[in-house]
C-alpha cells in the first residue's frame, strides 16, 4: 500500500468498455492501495501523480504489524478509512439521486460564494458549466462519447 507524503495523486478507474472516471484526488497524509490488507491482489484504480510528489510504499507485513502494535496509529488509520468511506457513499448517493440540474445549481452556488468571499467581479471567474456526461469529450465544439485511441491514452 502507499501513503502520499507530498504532492497530489489522482486515482482513476477504467471500465471494460474503456470508460474512465476519476474516483479521487489524494493529498498529503492520504493512503491508497489498502485493499492489499484484506487480500486483494490487484488494484482497481490507477494512481497518477498530478505534480511533484513523494509516495511512501508500505509493505503489507509492516502495515499489519504497526496496526497491531500501535493503537494510536490504528485508531487514526481506522478514522481515515471510515471518513473516506462516508465521503464516497455521499458522492454516490448524490450522483444517483440528485439530477444533473441540481448538481449544476450547486456548482453555480459554490462559484457565487467564492466570488463573494474573494470580492472579485463575477466576470473574472472563468467557469463553464456544460450539459454533458462525464465520459464525453469536447471535440470541434461538440460533446462526443467516442474517444479516439490517442485521446484515451492522454485523458
Amino acid at each position: 500500500m502507499f501513503s502520499v507524503q507530498a504532492g497530489r495523486v489522482k486515482l482513476t478507474v477504467l471500465s471494460q468498455q474503456g470508460k474512465g472516471a476519476v474516483v479521487g484526488i489524494l493529498g498529503h497524509g492520504s493512503f491508497f492501495g489498502e485493499g492489499c490488507l484484506v487480500g486483494k491482489r490487484t488494484c482497481m484504480a490507477t494512481a497518477t501523480a498530478l505534480d511533484a510528489s513523494t509516495i511512501l510504499r508500505i509493505e503489507k507485513a509492516a502495515m499489519i504489524r504497526v496496526l497491531h502494535d500501535e493503537s494510536s496509529f490504528s485508531e487514526l488509520f481506522m478514522a481515515y478509512l471510515l471518513s473516506r468511506n462516508v465521503r464516497i457513499q455521499e458522492d454516490l448517493v448524490d450522483h444517483l439521486f440528485n439530477s444533473a440540474e441540481k448538481r449544476l445549481a450547486l456548482g453555480r452556488a459554490i462559484v457565487d460564494a467564492c466570488v463573494e468571499l474573494l470580492g472579485v467581479p463575477r466576470r473574472t471567474v472563468l467557469v463553464e458549466f456544460t450539459p454533458h456526461d462525464g465520459d464525453e469529450m469536447l471535440r470541434d465544439g461538440n460533446w462526443v462519447a467516442e474517444w479516439t485511441p490517442s485521446e484515451r491514452t492522454t485523458a
